[in-house]
Parts: structure tokens; C-alpha cells; sequence
């Protein structure tokens, strides 16, 4: 069974030649080590040369070119070929089943005594609560799923596939959206004769992906492997 969390990387803005730079997000080998996929927000519009994926091990890869999907919210960067073996997601997935568990994994950032810590590969499990054309608030606009766990900070690029099938890649993690509709409680106060009602609402946050079978057509022209 290939080992999935090792073909997840994290993705940082390096100006210097020998420098990791500031942290941007995850991304992860994709049909190849020369491939990795990520979420378009994360690289921006920084130049490729300025983006760094690395590995543990350490395996430091400068990216060679970016493209990005027009619309959604989906990145390919292409990188100089890696000799170390890194298990790579094989294809992607149509998907549109409510409730079933599915599995996340990124470089993730945790503050704990007010220091933040390194980003550190996490796995993240949960599932999918509904399915939507979503516009995102960064421009993006795309065939999205709603997750019943929001997305902590770097876990933005990494990629959603099922227990059962782990080389099928079906979305990217791309932001959080948030409601506030849940009602927790309502007090009213009597005052110099007046009612007052205090509302409490709940903000409920969810992650939304990129559900990658609505670019698949994209990747396929994108993602050429030699044989």
C-alpha cells in the first residue's frame, strides 16, 4: 500500500538560493514527482522560480513553471525531477456521495504557548455535507464540496481522497466558509420598563475544495508523463 502522506509537501516563498522563506500551504505529487498540484491562491503571483516545495528527509525542489486553471481555484507547478521515491496520487475521481469519510492531508501550523510551531504533516478525517457551484470571496469560481471540518492554516493545497481508494485524488482543500444561522441561545433583560433580547449565535466553520473531476480535462492537458 503506497504511503500517501509521503506524497504531500509543503510550499514556501524562498527568494534565496538556500532559503525555505515564508510557509504558503501544501501541495502534493500528482501522476509524477516532476508534478505537484496545490491551490492557486497559495503561489499567487509569485514568480515560479520563487516557489519551493519540500518534503521530509529533506527534499527541496525550486519549481520550474506555474500553471494555473482559469477559473478554479487549482494550481500545477512542474519541478525538476526527484530521485527519491515519493508515492504520487495516480488519477483523479468523480465523486458526489454525501456522509462518506474521506481523508485530508497537509502541513499544517499550530501556536501553543504563543510560539507557533514548524509546519507539520497532519491527517485530518471527515466528510461531505453537500456539494455546490461555489464563488469564492478570493475570485475563484468552481465545482465545490463542503467539508464537515473547517481547514486550519497550510492545510490550503493539500489534497481529499477516500480510505478505500488512496491514489485517487477527488479534491483540493481550498478556504473556510463560516455561518452563523445556528441560534445557541436568547436571553431578555427587563429594563426602566423596556425588553431588550440579547441573541447568541454559534459561528459554525466548514473547509470548501476544489472538486478536481470538474478540471479533469485541464490536468489531462497540463500533465504529460514520458513513458
Amino acid at each position: 500500500m503506497p504511503d500517501m502522506i509521503s506524497s504531500v509537501g509543503a510550499l514556501f516563498h524562498a527568494v534565496a538560493e538556500h532559503s525555505t522563506g515564508s510557509f504558503l500551504g501544501s501541495c502534493f505529487a500528482y501522476r509524477h514527482s516532476s508534478f505537484v498540484l496545490t491551490a492557486a491562491h497559495c503561489v499567487g503571483d509569485l514568480p515560479a522560480q520563487e516557489l519551493v516545495a519540500v518534503w521530509p528527509g529533506p527534499i527541496i525542489r525550486r519549481c520550474v513553471s506555474v500553471s494555473k486553471h482559469a477559473t478554479a481555484d487549482v494550481a500545477l507547478l512542474t519541478l525538476p525531477p526527484i530521485s527519491t521515491q515519493i508515492d504520487c496520487f495516480l488519477q483523479t475521481g468523480s465523486y458526489n456521495a454525501l456522509g462518506e469519510d474521506f481523508y485530508a492531508i497537509g502541513f499544517t501550523e499550530v501556536v501553543t504557548a504563543n510560539e507557533q510551531q514548524l509546519p507539520t504533516a497532519r491527517l485530518y478525517k471527515g466528510h461531505f455535507q453537500r456539494f455546490l457551484n461555489y464563488k469564492s470571496f478570493l475570485g475563484y469560481e468552481y465545482a465545490a464540496g463542503e467539508i464537515s471540518i473547517p481547514a486550519p492554516g497550510g492545510l490550503s493545497g493539500g489534497p481529499i481522497f477516500l480510505p478505500r481508494d488512496q491514489q485517487t485524488v477527488i479534491a483540493i482543500v481550498a478556504e473556510n466558509a463560516q455561518s452563523a444561522a445556528v441560534l445557541d441561545s436568547i436571553e431578555e433583560v427587563m429594563e426602566d420598563g423596556a425588553q431588550y433580547k440579547t441573541l447568541y449565535q454559534a459561528i459554525i466553520r466548514f473547509g470548501v475544495v476544489v472538486m478536481l473531476s470538474s478540471v479533469s480535462d485541464w490536468l489531462e492537458q497540463q500533465v504529460i508523463v514520458s513513458t
